[in-house]
């Protein structure tokens, strides 16, 4: 809220539009690396049952 309050008014859309694109790519990033470890963990439990 205080961010937003101090750059009301110059840029606002811009601003917004970056916090919301810097949130997707977080979002997207966290999921990548979540999906990167399950495949990780299922290929590792995976190994070990055939040995």
């Amino acid at each position: 809220m205080d961010i937003q309050d101090k750059s009301y008014g110059r840029g606002t859309g811009l601003h917004n539009f970056h916090n919301r694109f810097s949130l997707t790519l977080k979002m997207v990033l966290v999921t990548i690396v979540i999906g990167i470890c399950l495949w990780a963990l299922l290929d590792y439990v995976h190994t070990t049952k055939q040995h």
